[in-house]
């Protein structure tokens, strides 16, 4: 996998690579639409300490759809599979990275 973007305009962002992954940009939709939601962090709470749960804010936020193979996700937001495959039918999964 390289670094895929889908669901931006004609001509939009340029890609400046670093990270081996797929991203939907605006995924969760527009600003009006942005939101706020507890996120679980174990992997940091495991190697750094402190509270179990961190304060996602998702402003016009991209969703990373798969990540690469060395690539760690330190956390997980659950979304209905309905919203996956109205992106991407080959979409299975339920959780986005």
């Amino acid at each position: 996998m390289t670094n895929i973007i889908s669901g931006q305009k004609t001509g939009g962002q340029y890609l400046v690579g670093g990270l081996d992954c797929t991203v939907h940009i605006n995924f969760f939709g527009s600003q009006i639409q942005s939101f706020e939601a507890e996120l679980l962090v174990p992997e940091l709470v495991s190697k750094e300490g402190g509270p179990e749960s961190f304060c996602g804010i998702f402003i016009h936020a991209p969703a990373i759809l798969e990540a690469g193979p060395k690539v760690q996700v330190l956390a997980d937001y659950p979304v209905p599979s309905s919203k996956l495959l109205s992106f991407d039918s080959s979409i299975e999964d339920q959780t986005v990275n």
